[in-house]
């Protein structure tokens, strides 16, 4: 699925931009489906962090979630993060959650912790030429402070209507498509405070969708 340094990488980034969402009490990595046609018995699912000299079994709570530990011995031996599922059918994100949100908004400094998480996760997994274009791409700023960047998030379900709520500020957010959404995650304007407000459609619901998650201007 993933070298688990490249995870590390996530999780000192979440450790490093923790003040975007200081009372997120940790992170998680959720799994799902890449789409309806590729549905995964979870259930059923082993996870693993395995190298040649070291093997740690990883369990999935109620959300198809996990948590992922450090270990310097799984580091030292260069390994991976392996499923026992058939490479193309699932995907892995991080999962940030600041307590009290409701069930049908994002705090957006959650949000953008994420962008952090899996910012420094795709800059581990890449090599020189490729950052080098990164930086170039976002002129300094990073792929979640770049305004030319437009990173995507999944809402789990087919949206109708999303607004942006800050104090007495309120505004729509029209770039998203089923349940893909691209929150103002550069946009300093919004707080992180902010919540963005989901209206569903409840007639079409989504397990995963395999359009883009990420595009730019």
């Amino acid at each position: 699925m993933k070298s688990y340094r490249a995870m590390l990488a996530g999780l000192d980034a979440f450790e490093k931009h923790h003040a975007l969402a200081p009372r997120a009490p940790q992170l998680r990595f959720v799994l799902s489906s890449l789409s309806d046609g590729s549905r995964v018995d979870f259930a059923h699912t082993k996870l693993s962090i395995r190298g040649d000299n070291v093997t740690i079994p990883l369990l999935l709570d109620a959300g198809n979630g996990f948590v992922l530990p450090k270990n310097k011995q799984a580091e030292n031996d260069n390994a991976d993060l392996i499923l026992d599922i058939r490479k193309g059918k699932i995907r892995g994100r991080p999962d940030v959650r600041t307590p009290g949100i409701p069930s049908d908004a994002r705090r957006l400094g959650d949000l953008r912790l994420e962008c952090e998480v899996r910012s420094a996760i795709a800059k581990a997994e890449m090599n020189f030429v490729f950052r080098g274009a990164l930086a170039a791409v976002t002129l300094g700023h990073g792929l979640c402070g770049s305004q030319s960047m437009h990173l995507g998030f999944f809402a789990g379900k087919n949206i109708r209507e999303i607004t942006l709520v800050s104090a007495t500020r309120r505004a729509p957010l029209t770039t998203f498509f089923g349940p893909n959404y691209f929150p103002p995650i550069s946009d300093q304007s919004w707080p992180d405070d902010t919540l963005v407000k989901f209206q569903f459609d409840h007639a079409a619901s989504s397990q995963e969708s395999t359009g883009p998650e990420s595009r730019s201007n």
